[in-house]
C-alpha cells in the first residue's frame, strides 16, 4: 500500500491543471499499439497498462536478435535461456521442483498478432526486420484470454512499402559465429503503388556454441547451431478503407543441445543403492562447471545426435473500416487467420552422464490452427470505444518417444489435441465528455469466455517400471477472465489509471505412467490490482512512468517427483506486489537517455514438494510423504520461499548519442546496462539454487554514412563475461546419477557488422 500512495503523490501536482482540448488519440504522437488491439492510433503514453515498446530503430540500436536480447533487460522479467522460457514478475512457466522442461508459458506470444501456443519454438528465426516489438506486463486476461497470467508479447514485422529497396548485412563475432541477413522490398505494379506490395527477408547463422565439451571434439560441442529463416508478406491497400495481407516462414534449427552436468556441491561422492541396482553419485570425479571469468563452459556428457526443428507457418490478415454507423462511427473489422507446423527429430541424453544409463530419441510433429475475428468503434465524439471479438484454435502433437535404459525398454507414443474457444468484449466510456470543461475521465473494462479443451491418446510398452497400455482421457475447462478500470487524462501531459485484473491459464491432462491412469490439473489462476501514472515534463523531452500492483496468483501448475516421474499438481498459491518505474529523457538534441528500474517480493503462501536433492528427506511438518508409508520422497515446506525467476531488484540503463561527422555521415556510440540482484533458480532456495546478483553491459559503435546507404559497427555484449546461469533442474531420484541441468546466459560476445542499403526506405 505504501507504494501505491508514494505513485498517487508523485503524480498529484499536475492535478488541478485545466483538461487538454484534445484527447491522445488526436495528438500527432499517436501511434498504433497492437497490444491494445484497438484498430485507431493510441499513444503509449495514454494506454493504462504496464507497456514496455522498442520501434525499428530502438531494435537496430540494441541489436535485438533473439528474444533474450530484448527481454533480459526489462525489469521484472527474466529469461531462462536466449530463446525462454519468460518469467514476468515471478510468474514463471513452472515452478520446477524437479524435471528439466516445464510447463506451458504464462505468458501470451504472438506474432503480427497471431496466437503461437508453442511460444519459444514459433519465435526462433523472427528478430530480423521488425517494426515493432511490444509487451505488456501483467495480466491480460481480457484481449489474450488463455496463458496470459503474466502478460503478452507481439512481434510485429516491417510492412511492405511502396518504393524499391534492398538491404543486408553480415556480422561475425566471437565464440566464432557468423551471421548473413538480407532482404528486399518490391512495389510489383510499381513505385509508388500501394495495390500490390511484397517484402521478403532471410537469415542464415553458423555459430560455434559457448560451451566446451572435453569428452568429445569440438564440432560436437553443445549449443552448436546451423540456422536458416526466410519470410515474406504480400500486402495490398485497395485505397484507404481495406487492406489484405499474407504472409510466410519458414525457420530450421540444426543444433546440440544443453547437456546435463554434475552438483557436486550438493550430491556427495560415492555410490547409492537403488531397486534397479548401484549406481555411482559422481560418475565425472568431481568436475563441475567453470564460472566466472571464462569464454566458455565445460561440460560433460555422452555425444548426442544433431537435433533438428522445423517451423512452417503461413497466415493472413483482412482489415476493412466500414462505412459510418450513426451510433458507432465507422467500425473497423479484423479477420486473421494462421496455420502452422512444428517438426523436431533428436537424440537425448536421459540422465546427462558419460555412463549409459537411459538414451533415446523423440520425433515429434505438430500442427496449429488459429483465427480471430474482431469489430471494433472509433471513439464516438470523444464518447466511448468499443471492441468484440471471437477466438478459436486447434493444436494436433504427435509424439513418439523411445527410450532404452540399463533395465529395459520406455517407450511412449502419444497424441494430443488441444482446443480453444473463446468471445471477449472490451470497451470504455467518458461520462464527461459532453461538459465543456469536464475532467477526462474514462471507465474502462472487458470480459472473455474462455473454454478450452484437452485430449490425450497415450501407449505405453509394457516394461518393469509401468504396466503399460493405453490411455485415452480428455478434460475441458471454462473460466472467465475481465478486467475493471479507470483512466484520467488529467491534462495533456500527465495521466492515472487503476485497474482490476484476472487472467488464467489452462488446466491440463496428462498420463500417470506407474499406474496408467490419467492425472487432471486444474486451470493457474492471477487476479492483480494495478494502479500507475504516465507524466511527460519540458514539452515531452522528459517521460515518466510509475506503476504499482498486487497479486494473487493461486492454483500454481507445478512439478512434482513422483518415483520416477514428473507429475503436475495444483500445489501451491503465492502473494505477488512490486512497482515499476520507467524514465525517458532527451538532455539534448540527439541524446537520448532510457532509465527503468523494478522492485518485486513474490513468495509462496503454501507449497509443499519434494526436492530431488534431498533423498531420504522426511517431510517436513505440514507436508505428506509423497509416496506414502516409506520416507522415500519427503517434501519440504515451501511456504515463505521466494519464487524461482523473481529477484527482488533490477535496473537498468540504456543510452545513445548521434555525433554528426559531416559529410562523413553520423557516428552513434550505444551502451546499455543491467543489474540483477540475487535471486532463485529453484523455489527449494537452497544455497545451490542461488543466483548471485549479476551485471550486464553492452557496448556498441555504430556509422553510418550521410545517404544511410552503407553502415558499419563494433560491439561487445556482456562485458563482465561472467557465466549466469538462467536455469537448473534436478532429474527425479531413481534416475541414478543425478545430473543436473543447467541453462546458460551466453559470456562476452564481441564482432563487427558490416550493412548495406539500395533504394527507398519506409
Amino acid at each position: 500500500m505504501f507504494w501505491f500512495i508514494l505513485i498517487a503523490l508523485l503524480a498529484s501536482p499536475s492535478i488541478a491543471e485545466e483538461a487538454p482540448s484534445e484527447t491522445p488519440e488526436q495528438s500527432p504522437a499517436a501511434i498504433t499499439l497492437h497490444i491494445t488491439k484497438r484498430a485507431q492510433p493510441v499513444e503509449e503514453q495514454a494506454v493504462p497498462a504496464s507497456l514496455v515498446t522498442l520501434d525499428r530503430e530502438e531494435i537496430r540500436f540494441r541489436s535485438v536478435e533473439r528474444l533474450s536480447d530484448f527481454l533480459s533487460h526489462v525489469p521484472n522479467v527474466e529469461i531462462q535461456g536466449e530463446n525462454g522460457p519468460i518469467a514476468i514478475r515471478g510468474i514463471a512457466p513452472s515452478q520446477v521442483s524437479g524435471a528439466p522442461g516445464g510447463l506451458a508459458s504464462p505468458v501470451a506470444e504472438h506474432v503480427n498478432g497471431i496466437f503461437k501456443p508453442a511460444g519459444e519454438l514459433s519465435l526462433l528465426g523472427q528478430f530480423y526486420d521488425l517494426e515493432r516489438l511490444e509487451l505488456v506486463r501483467g495480466p491480460s486476461g481480457t484481449v489474450y484470454g488463455r496463458s496470459a497470467t503474466a502478460g503478452a508479447l507481439d512481434l510485429r514485422w516491417r510492412r511492405p512499402h511502396s518504393g524499391w529497396e534492398a538491404f543486408g548485412d553480415v556480422t561475425g563475432s566471437r565464440p566464432d559465429a557468423v551471421l548473413f541477413r538480407g532482404g528486399l522490398n518490391l512495389p510489383l505494379l510499381g513505385q509508388g503503388d500501394e495495390r500490390l506490395l511484397a517484402r521478403l527477408s532471410l537469415q542464415r547463422e553458423r555459430a560455434d556454441g559457448f560451451q566446451d565439451n572435453p569428452s568429445l571434439r569440438s564440432s560436437r560441442d553443445p549449443e552448436n547451431g546451423d540456422d536458416f529463416s526466410a519470410r515474406a508478406i504480400l500486402t495490398s491497400h485497395l485505397g484507404d478503407d481495406f487492406s489484405a495481407e499474407l504472409r510466410g516462414h519458414y525457420h530450421r534449427s540444426k543444433a546440440l543441445g544443453l547437456q546435463g552436468k554434475p552438483a557436486t556441491q550438493v550430491f556427495p561422492l560415492g555410490a547409492v543403492a537403488t531397486p534397479f541396482g548401484v549406481f555411482p553419485t559422481d560418475p565425472f570425479a568431481g568436475a563441475a562447471p567453470v564460472s566466472g571469468d571464462a569464454l566458455k563452459v565445460r561440460s560433460r556428457s555422452t555425444e548426442l545426435g544433431d537435433p533438428i526443428l522445423r517451423v512452417r507457418a503461413i497466415d493472413g490478415e483482412l482489415s476493412w473500416r466500414l462505412p459510418a454507423l450513426a451510433a458507432l462511427g465507422r467500425p473497423h473489422f479484423t479477420l486473421l487467420g494462421g496455420w502452422e507446423r512444428r517438426e523436431q527429430e533428436s537424440l537425448f541424453d536421459v540422465d546427462g552422464t558419460e555412463l549409459v544409463v537411459a538414451e533415446g530419441s523423440l520425433e515429434s510433429r505438430a500442427t496449429t490452427w488459429t483465427g480471430e475475428a474482431r469489430l471494433a468503434t472509433d471513439p464516438v465524439e470523444r464518447r466511448f470505444h468499443a471492441l468484440l471479438g471471437v477466438f478459436a484454435f486447434e493444436d494436433r502433437s504427435n509424439e513418439a518417444s523411445r527410450n532404452l535404459t540399463s533395465f529395459g525398454p520406455f517407450d511412449v507414443d502419444s497424441q494430443i489435441r488441444e482446443r480453444g474457444f473463446a468471445v471477449f468484449t472490451s470497451g470504455g466510456v467518458r461520462p464527461f465528455a459532453f461538459l465543456e470543461h469536464g475532467p477526462d475521465v474514462e471507465l474502462f473494462g472487458g470480459l472473455r469466455w474462455n473454454r478450452d479443451r484437452s485430449r490425450v491418446e497415450e501407449g505405453i510398452v509394457p516394461g518393469p517400471l509401468s504396466p503399460g497400455g493405453r490411455l485415452d482421457g480428455s478434460a475441458s475447462f471454462e473460466e472467465v477472465t475481465s478486467e475493471a478500470g479507470l483512466r484520467w487524462q488529467v491534462n495533456q501531459e500527465h495521466m492515472l489509471y487503476a485497474k482490476w485484473a484476472r487472467g488464467y491459464k489452462p488446466g491440463l491432462l496428462e498420463l500417470v505412467v506407474a499406474t496408467g491412469t490419467t492425472n487432471a490439473v486444474d486451470p493457474e489462476l492471477v487476479e492483480t490490482f494495478e494502479i500507475g501514472s504516465r507524466s511527460q515534463f519540458f514539452e515531452g523531452r522528459v517521460q515518466l512512468g510509475l506503476t504499482g500492483f498486487s497479486s494473487s496468483y493461486d492454483d500454481l501448475q507445478v512439478l512434482q517427483i513422483k518415483g520416477l516421474q514428473v507429475l503436475t499438481e495444483n500445489a501451491a498459491e503465492a502473494t505477488i506486489w512490486g512497482v515499476e518505474a520507467s524514465l525517458s529523457l532527451e538532455p539534448l538534441p540527439g541524446w537520448q537517455v532510457e532509465i527503468s528500474a523494478a522492485h518485486l517480493d513474490a513468495t509462496f503462501d503454501e507449497f509443499c514438494s519434494d526436492d530431488p536433492a534431498q533423498f531420504f528427506a522426511i517431510s517436513e511438518p505440514g507436508c505428506p510423504n509423497a509416496i506414502p508409508g516409506t520416507v522415500f520422497n519427503g517434501q519440504s515446506n515451501l511456504a515463505g520461499n521466494q519464487l524461482q525467476d523473481a529477484p527482488r531488484w533490477k535496473a537498468s540503463i540504456f543510452t545513445t548519442y548521434a555525433f554528426s561527422l559531416g559529410s562523413y555521415g553520423t557516428l552513434r556510440p550505444v551502451a546499455e546496462f543491467t543489474w540483477t540482484d540475487a535471486s532463485f533458480l529453484r523455489p527449494f532456495n537452497l544455497d545451490s539454487d542461488r543466483r548471485s546478483a549479476t551485471t550486464s553491459t553492452d557496448l556498441r559503435l555504430i556509422w553510418t554514412d550521410t545517404s544511410e546507404r552503407f553502415s558499419a559497427e563494433i560491439f561487445v555484449e556482456n562485458l563482465e563475461n561472467d557465466v549466469v546461469y538462467a536455469r537448473r533442474s534436478v532429474l527425479p531420484e531413481f534416475a541414478g546419477s543425478f545430473p543436473v541441468g543447467l541453462g546458460l546466459l551466453p559470456p562476452r560476445r564481441f564482432g563487427i557488422r558490416l550493412g548495406l542499403r539500395w533504394g527507398e526506405a519506409s
